[in-house]
């Protein structure tokens, strides 16, 4: 029931799973007779131009785009490899390889190996327990799910009986959430109005070594039929937002001087789940995690580098219906700290309701949408129309816009000024 919802850099596959990730790609480029290919993908062109107060427009995004998604089978075992290549329209090319797996299929069991997606929960447009693959935060939100998660390097084994289905993950290297870089059009100012001095921020990461110790473990439980699905959770993993790291530096009469800050990465237990199941004409979904011991930054530059761990819960509640011919959905998502203190730099409970209604015309060769996050206290929303066309099979043209409203200290307000129209064509082949 989860509907899957951009700048890119190439990335070599590293770790103790890269030769697998490598072998997937060239298999696909050199299969035995016996194999049963496939190649498919997509072609994109997609622009963006803000538009100000005086309806002025500047192009902010010309992106040219090439999705090959091949896969093959032999035998048992199904190989995938989805390379992206992306060019703008100032000549930068962005090469990306999206997924690259080999699954072995066993009478009650799958093996998964490479770099792959991972989604979990039953939220619409929201991170809940869907916490094992990264995201792409370079264009904020706004890329569809299935391109703004990142592959991780990991192996997967799914086992099966009757209606139950246990997963388990093994993530050997951490890939943490790729953010906005510094001054980019989607950066975000900290604040530090708090802190008795403003820390300078190194924009270089300080990410996990690379040892086995520091690999992440997720655990799943699903269980499946025709009135409920449910699924419970777990994760040793890292927390793929970083929090700052403060180091004061002083004079020599003990008096603080300086600040300076580094994004670190650091280790919380997650558990939580999900289920949904219908009433009469609605679906009803819901999901929960709790995460034990996430850092958060606190407004005191000068005790335990400005990091504290509390427990947070994030919940969601939602519902499914169909109304005049139009699929309509609403959620309710609860964030908040259970262990709060004054210190802490973000404010205890955060509250965000969105709303999607979507209708096919002409026997769904056009379609209408509108998604819509709200922020509440402070009060803010971000506003998604669009309009898609598909006058031929494997041919989509849609018109967009993306206009953010609100209190600016909110966390779609904060980008009033970047309301944005889009435009794209797709080729499917």
């Amino acid at each position: 029931m989860k509907r899957l919802v951009t700048h890119r850099r190439a990335r070599a596959a590293r770790g103790a799973l890269s030769g697998a990730i490598i072998a997937a790609a060239v298999a696909l480029t050199a299969m035995p007779a016996a194999a049963e290919p496939h190649i498919g993908g997509m072609v994109r062109s997609s622009t963006a131009m803000n538009v100000d107060e005086d309806l002025d427009l500047e192009l902010i995004r010309n992106v040219q785009t090439l999705r090959l998604d091949l896969s093959a089978r032999v035998g048992s075992a199904d190989m995938v490899a989805t390379p992206v290549l992306d060019v703008t329209a100032d000549g930068v090319v962005d090469i990306d390889v999206r997924e690259a797996w080999v699954e072995l299929f066993f009478p009650s069991a799958d093996v998964r190996i490479g770099k792959q997606q991972i989604v979990w929960g039953e939220a619409d447009g929201a991170f809940i327990t869907d916490i094992v693959s990264p995201r792409d935060l370079t264009d904020f939100i706004l890329p569809d799910f299935d391109e703004i998660r990142i592959g991780v390097p990991a192996a997967r084994i799914d086992l099966y009986a009757g209606p139950f289905t246990a997963q388990a993950v093994w993530v050997p290297e951490f890939v943490p959430n790729r953010m906005p870089p510094p001054g980019s059009y989607w950066s975000r100012t900290p604040d530090f109005s708090g802190m008795p001095i403003e820390p300078s921020i190194d924009p270089t990461p300080q990410l996990p070594d690379r040892t086995l110790e520091n690999s992440e473990v997720y655990g799943k439980l699903s269980y499946f039929s025709a009135a409920v699905n449910a699924e419970i959770m777990a994760a040793w993993a890292w927390d793929s937002e970083p929090v700052l790291s403060l180091e004061p530096a002083f004079s020599d009469q003990g008096v603080p001087e300086s600040v300076e800050g580094t994004p670190t990465y650091e280790r919380m237990f997650v558990t939580g789940g999900s289920f949904s199941t219908t009433l009469g004409p609605l679906v009803w979904r819901n999901e929960a995690a709790l995460y034990f011991d996430r850092s958060f930054n606190t407004t005191d530059p000068f005790t335990d580098n400005a990091i504290a761990e509390h427990t947070q819960l994030h919940y969601l509640t939602g519902l499914d219906w169909s109304l005049a011919g139009a699929d309509m959905s609403a959620q309710w998502i609860v964030n908040g700290i259970l262990d709060h203190d004054d210190e802490l730099i973000r404010e205890q409970w955060e509250h965000t309701a969105t709303a999607r209604a979507r209708r096919g015309f002409f026997g769904d060769r056009l379609t209408a949408e509108l998604f819509s996050y709200i922020g509440i206290d402070p009060w803010d929303t971000l506003l998604r129309p669009a309009l898609t066309w598909a006058p031929d099979d494997g041919v989509e043209l849609s018109l967009g816009a993306d206009i953010f409203l609100g209190d600016e200290e909110g966390r779609f307000g904060y980008f009033g000024d970047n309301n944005l129209v889009t435009a794209e064509a797709r080729f499917y082949f």
